[in-house]
């Protein structure tokens, strides 16, 4: 049995996020149909996490097996060929057997783009947010962020009784004309944490919550008040591994 791997970049806004799932379209159930279509039979793949439904990546990791060894130019050739314009393939190796791109994983990172004027050219890969923010503010609070915290105020409530602590590692606000990118780099992710972080960063920028807020939120001394942000300004950027 031989294990491959490689990177996905796709559009997020006609999938219904990463996952498969019956009955509706998403990036993951698009990709095994095009295995199919080279394999001749089902191949199941394992992707590095999970994406909702409008976001999307630059950089998704992605294993399948197979038993025989395969052409890697033509096979990585023939699914950007079937899979259209909303995903692309690349980076397509022989990986060791054991590797798996979920828990190798050392941290990913996230890029969530706000847009601080119409952007036709950008709309589908930025939030326009149309109130005045204040930078500095949402710089400071992004900051209080870094280190371990216990994320489940920011994130949809899990019923799995798993642990909801992530160590962010990085966590900085990168301005580029009328573009405001918020960078985030972590352990792990919980479901929706992401848009819940920049959402409560908005909310900071608009004066709505004080500097500080985040950790009287985590503490208990602050009433949530959440404020998502939408799914289309959130893109999966990258993930770290030792060799990958």
């Amino acid at each position: 049995m031989y294990n491959y791997r490689f990177k996905v970049e796709y559009l997020g806004t006609p999938f219904c996020g990463w996952q498969k799932q019956p009955h509706s379209i998403t990036v993951q159930g698009e990709i095994e149909k095009a295995l199919y279509v080279i394999f001749k039979q089902t191949i199941k793949t394992l992707g590095s996490g999970r994406t909702d439904t409008g976001v999307h990546a630059s950089a998704q990791v992605v294993s399948f097996t197979y038993p025989q060894d395969i052409d890697i130019s033509k096979t990585m050739h023939s699914l950007n060929g079937i899979l259209g314009s909303n995903i692309a393939i690349y980076d397509l190796e022989l990986c060791e057997l054991d590797f798996h791109p979920r828990y190798a994983a050392k941290s990913r990172t996230y890029h969530y783009k706000i847009a601080t004027r119409k952007s036709p050219l950008s709309s589908s890969t930025t939030w326009h947010v149309y109130y005045q923010l204040d930078i500095k503010a949402m710089q400071s609070e992004i900051k209080t962020m870094l280190g371990t915290h216990d994320f489940n105020e920011f994130s949809i409530p899990r019923k799995d009784g798993r642990s909801t602590e992530c160590h962010i590692q990085n966590a900085e606000i990168i301005i580029e004309g009328n573009i405001i990118t918020i960078v985030i780099q972590g352990n792990r992710f919980l479901h929706g944490m992401m848009r819940a972080i920049v959402g409560h960063l908005v909310l900071v920028g608009r004066k709505k919550m004080s500097v500080g807020s985040f950790n009287q939120i985590l503490s208990k001394k602050a009433l949530v008040q959440k404020h998502w942000a939408q799914a289309h300004g959130l893109t999966l950027h990258q993930i770290e591994y030792i060799d990958f």
